[in-house]
């Protein structure tokens, strides 16, 4: 797919920032700059700035300019997407871990709130046939619950979800499919104790081979 003029812009500011070029309260060049140093007009460039700026990456500063922020103040979801379709694996294990974590740890939560309303699983025979088949797992769960923002929230980790699915299938599908069973089984009969432990085993496995596998792609260059 073809990047917009301002998409390119953006691409190539986020790439200098993360590069290390601008550091974290640095300005950016004036846009008149910039436009001269990119190649493309004062319009394009103002577009792309508009575009970090709505992922939390730079601040306009009125008078002064633009400023380059703490991504881990004010960085958006929409900003960890980008890096990720940039960097893949280059990005730093650590972030992929949290990653991880954040997913689990609101899991965990919205299948809380299922066992508690008796939510019917999914589908009682989902086969991991497809890398969507474990989002719309996790989203089912996470519609299930009063709190609408658990649903959007999943949302935004769509494209995360299904990577991850998509790598899973191809190393240990039926070991997961048996987790996947054993978690609905266990919210359907309300063990609340066996769904920590069970969730806790089944992003145990996850990480292990996930985190393997970035660092194998990371030595490799990829």
């Amino acid at each position: 797919m073809r990047l917009s003029a301002e998409e390119q812009v953006e691409k190539t500011l986020i790439q200098s920032i993360f590069g290390g070029d601008y550091k974290v309260n640095d300005f950016l060049p004036p846009e008149r700059n910039l436009a001269e140093i990119l190649g493309f007009s004062r319009p394009v460039i103002h577009k792309a700035i508009i575009r970090l700026e709505s992922k939390g990456l730079v601040s306009i500063v009125p008078r002064q300019g633009v400023r380059v922020n703490d991504y881990r103040e004010s960085g958006k979801l929409e900003l960890l997407e980008a890096l990720y379709e940039m960097f893949k694996w280059k990005i730093d294990i650590d972030m992929h871990r949290s990653i991880l974590s954040f997913v689990k740890d609101n899991l965990t939560r919205v299948m809380h709130d299922a066992m508690n309303k008796k939510t019917i699983p999914y589908k009682e025979n989902l086969e991991f046939e497809n890398p969507e088949d474990l989002f719309l797992w996790m989203h089912h769960y996470a519609m299930s619950s009063d709190n609408v923002l658990y649903a959007m929230l999943f949302n935004e980790f769509r494209t995360g979800i299904i990577n991850v699915s998509a790598f899973l299938l191809s190393e240990k599908q039926s070991d997961f499919q048996v987790m996947r069973m054993n978690i609905d089984k266990v919210i359907q009969n309300g063990l609340e104790e066996e769904l920590l432990s069970s969730i806790e085993v089944f992003f145990g496995d996850i990480e292990k081979l996930w985190i393997r596998r970035c660092e194998d792609e990371a030595q490799s260059g990829s």
